[in-house]
């Protein structure tokens, strides 16, 4: 089924945020700390959506552009929802952490729509900087990939 992906290949990482500081400011995992969490799967950068108050618990992992890079990151979608822990988890849950206060994390492929929301305090603000992308068919992906290719 044809469908539309963003380019790179990411996957939105939710409930990264830790605590409020004494500024009263949000805090969170840093990016190394985030790609340690999933060292298993070739994510090549991790970034994190701030606002004005701080870090905002959304986080995107960055894989390869290229085709190795897109299976790399459905492999961790696929991981997130068979544990129970893809998107519609994460609209639907109520507490962030697990029995024992260890914090759960979600995930999934990015949509355009995820990524307008990541960027929603970007662009010119200080708080982030923009996570740039643009959109391709499924179709259209091994096609693509054969170019930068050559």
């Amino acid at each position: 089924k044809d469908h539309e992906i963003v380019w790179p290949p990411m996957v939105v990482i939710m409930n990264t945020k830790y605590e409020q500081d004494e500024n009263e400011k949000w805090t969170g995992m840093g990016n190394q700390e985030l790609l340690d969490c999933f060292s298993d799967y070739a994510a090549l950068k991790a970034r994190h959506s701030y606002g004005p108050r701080g870090h905002r618990g959304m986080s995107v992992l960055i894989f390869e552009v290229s085709t190795a890079g897109y299976l790399e990151a459905v492999r961790l979608h696929k991981h997130f929802k068979e544990q129970g822990r893809d998107r519609q988890a994460w609209d639907r849950c109520k507490n962030p952490f697990v029995p024992g206060g260890k914090r759960q994390l979600y995930g999934y492929l990015a949509t355009r729509e995820d990524l307008d929301v990541f960027n929603k305090h970007s662009g010119g603000h200080c708080y982030s900087p923009l996570i740039g992308f643009f959109s391709i068919f499924y179709v259209d992906l091994f096609i693509f990939c054969g170019k930068i290719g050559d």
